[in-house]
């Protein structure tokens, strides 16, 4: 059954994790506690994206599940762009020497050193451009699908149980540093998929559960946001050394009930049609592909004008929000329609 109501939240998404990224371009530092409360929630998107596909593997793939055959479009599908942009992403990440290049560059002038073992570790990890770290995550996460096949057969209490002690696992362990280390990536967001997963499989329970009442998950989703803004300086996700204390992260609590509030409450537009956010969806992921390098190119143009022309950030972050996706979108939209036998190869769309 397909659902119109995922479409539109999967466009949210989008717009979700391309403006907790905008922010750079007027240098926002969120010096207040109103101002971090805001920048909590509005970033760390990505969770979003990652309760999506959790709800989408048992919504949609669950049924007639092939594990071959379901890698196979991944690897065509999500792989095969990643590695068209890692050209660019890898090629300039060994032109400028970084990022990070204390942990991907070796000590000598050999190739290997200079630029063999950069690229190399720059794919495995994705750390070239800030977002691509999703895509060696993600691919594992995928990669790892007989193991939430089990977790779909298993009983209620048997996944609810996991799913908890997952989540709190994940909130002690915290995102890594850098999103360097895959590995610790996969623990913190696998809750989230698992909570995707229930989602789905309890969608009608929710559905009845919260009916009309979605605005008291929003309310949550504030709260935490709040109290994570008079707790940590920070905004967003926490980032640690695996197993180092740094607090526990309530951010991914606040992404869980902003999920279940959009799933939830974007189901009362199933019937009604909203073409700008089908756009985005159906785009979503060549923009967060082509979002990084539209960032990258307006960073030595939009900061002194926003210097020039004093803006207070919020307004800005809307401009370039607005902005990034229109310029984003654009150049998506024309591969699509010049290349259309294999732009979801190229771009994902």
């Amino acid at each position: 059954m397909y659902l119109r109501s995922l479409e539109y939240f999967r466009g949210l998404a989008i717009v979700f994790i391309v403006a907790g990224h905008c922010y750079i371009l007027s240098e926002w530092q969120f010096p207040t506690v109103l101002e971090r409360s805001f920048a909590n929630v509005l970033t760390a998107g990505t969770a979003l994206f990652v309760f999506i596909s959790g709800f989408l593997f048992h919504h949609v793939f669950y049924p007639r599940f092939h594990y071959k055959t379901f890698m196979t479009k991944k690897l065509w599908n999500v792989l095969a762009p990643y590695l068209f942009f890692s050209l660019f992403g890898i090629t300039y990440a060994l032109t400028v020497h970084g990022p990070y290049p204390e942990f991907f560059f070796g000590p000598g002038d050999s190739w290997w050193d200079r630029l063999l073992r950069p690229a190399l570790l720059y794919l495995l990890t994705g750390a070239e451009v800030w977002a691509y770290w999703y895509i060696p995550f993600i691919m594992i996460v995928f990669a790892l699908s007989p193991l939430f096949i089990l977790y779909i057969r298993a009983s209620l209490r048997t996944r609810l149980s996991l799913f908890i002690a997952l989540l709190l696992f994940a909130m002690f362990l915290q995102r890594p540093l850098n999103n360097l280390l895959v590995a610790q990536s996969v623990f913190f967001y696998t809750p989230v998929y698992l909570a995707g997963i229930l989602a789905s499989q309890n969608r009608q329970q929710l559905h009845a559960l919260f009916d009309k009442r979605e605005g008291w998950l929003l309310a949550g989703a504030g709260i935490l946001a709040l109290v994570q803004a008079y707790t940590y300086t920070g905004a967003g996700s926490m980032h640690a050394p695996p197993f180092a204390w740094n607090g526990l992260d309530i951010n991914i609590l606040q992404k869980l009930l902003l999920s279940l509030f959009f799933m939830l409450y974007l189901y009362r537009f199933e019937n009604k049609d909203i073409p700008l956010l089908s756009a985005l969806a159906q785009a979503s992921f060549a923009i967060f592909f082509i979002h990084c390098w539209i960032i990258l190119a307006l960073i030595p143009v939009v900061q002194p004008l926003y210097k020039a022309v004093p803006l207070h950030p919020f307004p800005a972050l809307v401009l370039n929000v607005l902005l990034v996706l229109f310029l984003s979108y654009l150049p998506a939209a024309s591969i699509k329609r010049l290349l259309p036998n294999i732009s979801k190869i190229l771009i994902g769309w």
